[in-house]
């Protein structure tokens, strides 16, 4: 197993290309960077394979500022775009998506 996390912003969505070398990709959680005690808030968004994005999470900045996830992305989804969407007036907010690799079973290898 090994970790993952990134940093996704309005401006910077990420794109995250599988590698199947090392396994399938597991999110288990969404933060903000920064909590503050204003009622800012964003969605953390996904789109897999150029598809039309889908909410992941909603994060606000006084009351939900981290969110558990459990989403698995198959070997075959060749790409995956995170991106945050917000209103234009708040600042810009900072998400931090956490989670690992899921390691490939060895099953019916030749040790014995």
């Amino acid at each position: 197993m090994s970790f993952f996390g990134i940093e996704v912003t309005k401006s910077k969505p990420v794109t995250h290309k599988v590698d199947k070398a090392r396994g399938k990709l597991r999110l288990t959680q969404a933060s903000l960077q920064f909590v503050s005690e204003y009622h800012w808030r964003c969605a953390v968004l996904c789109s897999v394979g150029g598809r039309t994005p889908i909410t992941l999470c909603i994060l606000n900045g006084s009351s939900n500022a981290s969110c558990p996830l459990d989403i698995e992305f198959n070997e075959g989804d060749d790409e995956v775009i995170f991106s945050v969407d917000q209103q234009d007036y708040d600042p810009e907010m900072r998400v931090n998506l956490t989670g690992y690799y899921t390691e490939k079973c060895s099953y019916g290898s030749d040790q014995e």
